[in-house]
């Protein structure tokens, strides 16, 4: 696909850098559902959904260890819901109750 319509759908990615210690303040702020932190059984996760991404930037604006991207290549890696960081329960640093 083209630059110019990939940049038209105006697809964010993220990514987080070692910092984060999965605090969900971006998950909080999210206002689609884009973000979202999965907690089982293997440890904790956190995702983003390109596709429910509105490039409201309140992820970013809540926490400096986000780091956003106009994906200008489409793939169907892009589409599909990808996962930013884990942790097995024993690595959270915040302490909450897994």
């Amino acid at each position: 696909m083209s630059v110019n319509l990939a940049e038209k759908f105006k697809l964010i990615t993220l990514t987080v850098d070692d910092h984060c210690d999965l605090c969900e303040k971006c998950v909080n702020h999210c206002p689609t559902g884009a973000l979202n932190i999965v907690n089982n059984d293997e440890g904790i996760t956190l995702s983003h959904n390109v596709i429910q991404c509105i490039d409201c930037e309140l992820c970013s604006d809540s926490c400096l260890y986000i780091n956003r991207a106009l994906q200008t290549c489409l793939y169907e890696g892009v589409v599909l819901p990808r996962v930013l960081k884990g942790a097995i329960p024993s690595e959270w640093k915040k302490g909450k109750n897994l």
